[in-house]
């Protein structure tokens, strides 16, 4: 018998303030009953990506808000 474990779902984010809401929305509206984390992955946005994300206030959301070459 297969359990239902959990899943991540890793969001890429550089600039996208147009589209990460909806992403993630679409994420969260999937018909999944385990376990889910959302990891959004920012690489130093300077529009309003980080603000967006933040402001959708999910525990499900873990934000990463580094720039991997700095």
């Amino acid at each position: 018998m297969m359990t239902n474990r959990g899943i991540s779902v890793i969001i890429p984010c550089f600039n996208r303030e147009s589209t990460i809401k909806q992403c993630i929305e679409s994420v969260l509206s999937q018909d999944f009953t385990g376990d889910m984390e959302i990891i959004v992955s920012d690489d130093g946005s300077t529009d309003k990506s980080i603000e967006l994300v933040k402001s959708l206030d999910n525990t499900k959301i873990i934000l990463i808000e580094k720039n991997i070459n700095n």
